[in-house]
């Protein structure tokens, strides 16, 4: 199962994903740059499954 939300921080914002019981933390200065850096991190610990 896959959560997410989004937050916005004194720099930028914080994209939190929770998965397979991890939590992970994305932070960037645009809400679509720390949405990006989630996905990508996901896509690629997909590929390396």
């Amino acid at each position: 199962m896959l959560s997410q939300a989004t937050a916005t921080t004194q720099t930028g914002y914080r994209c939190t994903v929770r998965r397979q019981g991890h939590t992970l933390n994305f932070e960037a200065f645009t809400a679509s740059e720390a949405y990006a850096a989630a996905l990508l991190h996901i896509l690629t610990a997909s590929v390396a499954l």
